[in-house]
């Protein structure tokens, strides 16, 4: 059962899944919001007061007013001190929000059942490759469109008399040549590194497409 003492975390949220259960779970949230209350927390329950996943006789709830809820309950989220996450949580697109919210807010994330800590999951690898990508290559690289139009050209250089004179190497090309080089490394030695790279190498070139579609959609203004 419930095993958080510390006195410093009073104010709990309770989180857990709601669609597509019986009730949305109401029951469930009920009595484990009864219980934290009785042993003195002040609770945040979001099946309660109107706050819930829409209307437990339907079971379901438009997507509007399913984003109302989370507006809601990230404020919520926000205030807290602690929050508990009921079974089940983890298939949950609500609950896996508002923890992910806890946790880049430093709030710490307790099992209700257990009342141990919820460690994070561990980064896949389309996820490490995702936050490389979205974040840190972009800082030191620049937009992928740019980066690899500027290395498409020294390729295009270095093939000079290999290619048609009408034919040019695209920053499109750049990713997916890169991506048999991982395939390469990873057929030589498998390893995490390579098969992150990979991740994020298809995910540029998704970013250049975009990139170049936008660009020819709202073209610079001549000086």
């Amino acid at each position: 059962m419930i095993k958080v003492n510390d006195p410093r975390l009073r104010r709990a949220y309770l989180s857990g899944p709601m669609s597509g259960i019986p009730e949305f779970n109401f029951p469930a949230f009920m009595s484990a919001a009864d219980a934290l209350d009785e042993l003195g927390f002040e609770v945040f329950n979001p099946a309660s007061k109107g706050w819930g996943d829409g209307d437990p006789t339907v079971g379901r709830t438009e997507e509007e007013e399913y984003q109302r809820f989370l507006r809601n309950d990230v404020t919520a989220v926000a205030a807290a001190d602690c929050v508990f996450v009921l079974p089940g949580w983890e298939k949950s697109r609500g609950a896996t929000f508002e923890v992910s919210i806890a946790r880049k807010l430093g709030i710490p994330v307790y099992d209700y059942e257990t009342g141990d800590i919820v460690e994070p999951p561990a980064e896949t690898v389309c996820q490490e490759a995702d936050r490389l990508v979205s974040t840190d290559r972009q800082t030191d690289y620049g937009h992928p469109l740019d980066d690899f139009s500027r290395t498409a050209k020294m390729i295009t250089g270095v093939l000079l008399d290999l290619l048609r004179p009408d034919v040019e190497v695209q920053a499109e090309h750049v990713p997916l040549i890169m991506e048999c080089v991982k395939i390469s490394r990873e057929i030589n030695h498998p390893k995490r590194d390579n098969r992150v790279d990979g991740c994020g190498y298809w995910k540029t070139l998704d970013l250049v497409i975009d990139e170049r579609e936008r660009r020819a959609a709202s073209p610079i203004p001549a000086a």
